[in-house]
């Protein structure tokens, strides 16, 4: 194809196209996400459940991730950039192609970043100055980000090395920062507001753990919580109302994990190697459906023209935390049984 020539756009156009060009390849691009990620939660499942991993097996996993996010950027760019220029793909063509791009430059551009980030944020944490250092650190990381938006487009666009292309987009993007940062501001906003509820709720979830002796109670307001914002967060008109629905169901999705977790330890019977089984399916169910969701969504949004049945049925889902806080038996937790030691002969 006749390579376009990157430029600068202005912020509302980036965003308008965005959301256009993914609304418009919707299937096409959850089906090129979701693939690699189904066989690294394959990969996942086949290591983690036989027992707790080796720190070599940690490490193959790690290394897995990586290459599979890379895989997964690269055929989404590579759809992207030639559904822009006319040539509509395929799930196998995508991937024909993406496998003759410059894949470990993806990879590399993707970790790159990260670790320049993590290398900055590590001296704060070792001196204990984060709290005070934490809005610094933001701030970089998003004049980073923004300055290293472009660079998988430019790998796979202009077919740049990994630090050539970085380089080509610092270039780019330098004039252009406070517009890169409110771009990138936005879509972390958007996408991220879940998981940063999150990360509050899941600390406040472990000092209610040790408060709420009942994991019955934590499990039924969690499920209300979750069900509540779900509901709220596509049924109430406008902005204003739709954040504080989101923050509630994130609060609702994140305070019992640290009981779900533990429970499994402090029940009656157990052993080290059931704990390790159910982990394991638990990671391995809730990766499932967060694959799954956005296809459910996107298939009755095809069908119905709404986004509406879709998200009433993730959210209606929800409501079975509230269903299993209320028949969880009252004495569940117990002395666990003692894993059998290992014969030696």
């Amino acid at each position: 194809m006749n390579d376009p020539y990157l430029r600068p756009m202005k912020a509302t156009e980036i965003i308008g196209n965005a959301f256009r060009v993914y609304r418009e390849h919707f299937a096409l691009l959850v089906m090129v996400a979701l693939v690699p990620h189904l066989v690294l939660l394959a990969l996942d499942t086949v290591l983690l459940l036989p027992g707790p991993p080796a720190p070599g097996v940690m490490m193959i996993l790690g290394l897995a991730t990586l290459v599979t996010n890379g895989i997964a950027l690269a055929a989404i760019a590579v759809a992207i950039c030639r559904s822009i220029v006319g040539q509509e793909l395929g799930f196998a063509r995508t991937y024909a192609f993406t496998f003759r791009e410059n894949v470990l430059g993806v990879v590399v551009a993707v970790l790159t970043p990260t670790l320049l980030i993590s290398a900055l944020a590590v001296p704060a944490l070792l001196t204990g100055a984060m709290p005070v250092l934490l809005p610094l650190l933001v701030l970089v990381a998003l004049a980073v980000g923004a300055l290293l938006a472009p660079t998988i487009p430019i790998i796979i666009v202009e077919h740049k090395g990994a630090f050539e292309a970085m380089a080509r987009s610092i270039v780019m993007m330098r004039r252009e920062l406070l517009k890169g940062v409110a771009v990138f501001s936005f879509f972390i906003a958007i996408t991220g507001l879940l998981p940063l509820v999150g990360v509050f709720a899941v600390l406040a979830g472990g000092v209610v753990a040790l408060r709420v002796a009942s994991p019955k109670t934590l499990f039924a307001v969690s499920g209300a919580l979750a069900g509540l914002g779900g509901l709220g967060a596509f049924l109430l008109p406008g902005p204003a109302l739709i954040y504080p629905a989101v923050i509630i169901m994130g609060i609702g999705s994140w305070l019992y994990v640290p009981k779900l977790l533990t429970l499994p330890m402090q029940m009656a019977g157990m052993t080290q190697e059931r704990v390790a089984v159910v982990w394991g399916s638990l990671l391995t169910f809730s990766g499932f459906a967060m694959f799954v969701s956005p296809i459910l969504v996107g298939g009755l949004r095809d069908l119905t023209g709404s986004f509406i049945p879709g998200l009433a049925v993730c959210a209606a889902a929800s409501w079975a935390l509230l269903l299993a806080g209320i028949l969880l038996p009252r004495n569940i937790t117990g002395a666990p049984i003692p894993a059998t030691p290992a014969r030696r002969d």
